[in-house]
């Protein structure tokens, strides 16, 4: 979040003293291959989420669709990462397709309930929802948006978006989604309200007579 706060900075101010450091951030993340592990660095602890590497993701999506200067040679380029995360998740997600409650993510990368592993986040699965929908508004690509549109159902069956749009903080795969966390972080709320955003734009495009800001694809 941080670095993409910096991205953010330098695109408002045109001030570019911190990019070296956000660039050599957002490189140091990556495994040994950075292909194959995309910002989920070597030294990665057992109780990394999948909110996290999402995270990371979203920064990187941030430095796509603003343009940032770009990688260092033999790295993958910012919309890689970010696709190479989605893809990820999405396979997560699938695996979860044939156990409890049919999908959503579970906090923990780990399989050990100890770290967290038992609940389906709805941060985790906010964060494919929103990398969904700006990979659908920055490509294109029809199956991104399909994406967000499940997970989006997904989140509004289990309850952990109600019809007053209160977000929960999760629910338990040994309950099959039965019993939910209650507590409501605005975070959660903020990821959901900005992927809901990208896919307003992404299906109704700016136009004269609704001038949102586009954020164009600079390749």
């Amino acid at each position: 979040m941080l670095w993409s706060t910096m991205i953010d900075y330098w695109r408002y101010t045109g001030d570019s003293t911190y990019n070296a450091v956000v660039v050599e951030a957002l490189t140091a993340q990556n495994g040994g291959d950075p292909y194959g592990q995309p910002f989920l660095s070597l030294n990665w602890t057992i109780n990394v989420g999948n909110d996290d590497q999402g995270f990371w993701a979203l920064a990187g999506m941030q430095a796509a669709e603003l343009g940032f200067p770009a990688a260092p040679p033999g790295q993958p380029s910012w919309l890689e990462l970010a696709q190479g995360v989605f893809d990820i998740l999405a396979a997560r997600w699938v695996i979860e397709e044939a156990g409890a409650c049919k999908g959503g993510l579970r906090w923990a990368v780990i399989t050990d309930p100890a770290v967290g592993n038992d609940k389906k986040n709805t941060l985790s699965t906010a964060v494919l929802l929103d990398l969904g929908a700006r990979l659908a508004r920055y490509t294109g690509n029809q199956t991104y948006a399909d994406w967000a549109d499940k997970t989006w159902t997904w989140l509004a069956d289990t309850g952990l978006v109600g019809s007053a749009f209160n977000v929960l903080g999760g629910t338990y795969a040994q309950s099959n989604c039965a019993r939910t966390n209650a507590a409501q972080w605005s975070h959660v709320a903020g990821v959901l309200i900005e992927a809901a955003a990208y896919m307003s734009n992404h299906v109704r495009p700016p136009t004269l007579s609704n001038p949102l800001l586009p954020l164009s694809n600079p390749n």
